[in-house]
């Protein structure tokens, strides 16, 4: 099992993060309009809409080929995670979709939450790689009214912590057991146990 870097994310930018992934409305319109969950309740051709004009207005960024470090601080506690392409999506479609160039938004719009799986600590350089990212300046980072803190990095060797989990997967076939599958053609591989990851936090398109 390869695990490889997802054709695009869109993610939040800057300190957009904790609007985005608010779960109840905003009084302010132009507030609301950033939140997820009211995107995601668009139609196709709305939610495109919508995704664009917030890319232009540097609310949202989309990362072509890129693995996003994800880390969650929430009551002390720290997960990390990594935003992988889901190797059994992409052999069902057939490899790698084509790549998109940098600056567009690719079609479709359909948009896919990634779903979770994690090495429980069993995977240390999976682990040290995930925490070398986090040293390096985010490109997301806001505290959600609950209190928990969602920062995002983009792994400038993402080479390194492709291997390194493709590695830990490879060894532990218990593991390869615990792995979802489903719509979507990403997965958040926890280096730690796993926590919810709020809609909008990273979605494929």
């Amino acid at each position: 099992m390869k695990f490889a870097t997802p054709r695009a994310l869109v993610v939040p930018a800057g300190t957009a993060v904790a609007i985005v992934v608010a779960r109840e409305p905003h009084a302010d319109p132009t507030l609301e309009m950033r939140r997820w969950e009211r995107i995601a309740a668009l139609d196709t051709s709305a939610q495109r809409e919508a995704l664009e004009l917030l890319v232009a207005s540097g609310v949202f960024t989309v990362l072509h080929d890129a693995v996003l470090v994800v880390r969650i601080v929430r009551e002390g506690s720290r997960a990390l995670a990594a935003i992988v392409a889901d190797p059994a999506h992409a052999s069902q479609a057939g490899g790698q979709a084509r790549p998109t160039p940098a600056g567009c938004t690719p079609e479709p719009a359909s948009v896919g939450e990634a779903a979770s799986f994690a090495l429980n600590n069993h995977a240390p350089d999976f682990s040290d790689a995930l925490l070398a990212v986090t040293r390096t300046r985010p490109i997301f980072h806001g505290t959600a009214s609950d209190g928990t803190t969602y920062s995002g990095f983009v792994a400038e060797d993402a080479a390194s912590i492709l291997d390194a989990l493709s590695a830990a997967v490879a060894a532990d076939p218990e593991l390869r057991e615990t792995i979802p599958h489903g719509n979507s053609p990403i997965l958040a591989a926890f280096s730690g146990t796993s926590v919810a990851l709020p809609p909008g936090l990273a979605s494929a398109i």
